[in-house]
């Protein structure tokens, strides 16, 4: 299944967003990877 991004504008400033992952742990896993590479994220369910 193919992956979005999209950016969301919210109360606190816009953000992207990467979905839908077939798992949580899919998405940590990714999460992971871009923290490690000096991104800040955080994966929320939807």
């Amino acid at each position: 299944r193919p992956l979005t991004a999209r950016v969301f504008k919210t109360p606190e400033g816009w953000r992207p967003a990467v979905y839908p992952f077939d798992s949580r742990e899919q998405a940590q896993l990714i999460n992971l990877n871009l923290v490690a590479n000096g991104l800040h994220t955080k994966a929320v369910n939807f």
